[in-house]
């Protein structure tokens, strides 16, 4: 592996291609994260959520995009369901809360990851894997799609820098394919 080396062993990126002097167009993994999914049948709920959750409001629909404060993001997946991703996760009073207005919560932390890829050719690399105009979304914006065959949740964080919400079982895989896809354009991953 040369000068590329990934000393760490618990990193689903472990032995790919590994340059922390990379700057530009790379890709890194995010650890300690936590994700929560929360679902409601009350149409009045998700003004609730929101407050709960600490955001601005509670998407309700993938054109809404992602509610964001300090400590973390309300991600929409489907009408009646959002995710919650920050570094800390809900508290018990906060899943209290939840529960007593009627919504049921999963916590996904465990078999999710989360991968981010950064620099000035992120869409058009995701392109390569998806049917969808990655170039034409927003930051904020949020899409579901099968990237390179693959069930991925797809989050643009601001021009140029994309997180991608993924299976634990199936992120080795889709860090291949995108290395693969990016390669043209100088693509590393980074630690």
């Amino acid at each position: 592996m040369g000068k590329y080396k990934n000393a760490n062993s618990d990193s689903l990126l472990f032995g790919l291609p590994l340059d922390k002097k990379a700057k530009g167009f790379r890709l890194s993994e995010l650890s300690a994260i936590n994700l929560t999914q929360i679902a409601w049948r009350n149409s009045e709920a998700p003004g609730k959520i929101a407050k709960i959750c600490g955001v601005e409001f509670c998407p309700e629909s993938m054109t809404d995009g992602a509610a964001r404060n300090g400590d973390g993001s309300l991600l929409p997946i489907m009408p009646g369901r959002a995710l919650y991703f920050s570094n800390v996760g809900l508290g018990e009073s906060q899943l209290k809360s939840l529960r007593e207005l009627g919504c049921y919560t999963l916590d996904l932390s465990a078999g999710r990851t989360v991968l981010t890829l950064r620099g000035p050719h992120c869409a058009w690399t995701l392109m390569k894997g998806s049917g969808i105009d990655f170039e034409s979304m927003r930051p904020g914006s949020t899409a579901q799609t099968n990237l390179f065959k693959i069930s991925t949740m797809v989050w643009m964080i601001k021009d140029n820098e994309i997180r991608l919400i993924v299976s634990y079982a199936f992120s080795r895989g889709l860090a291949e394919r995108l290395l693969d896809a990016g390669q043209e354009h100088g693509l590393r991953f980074v630690g």
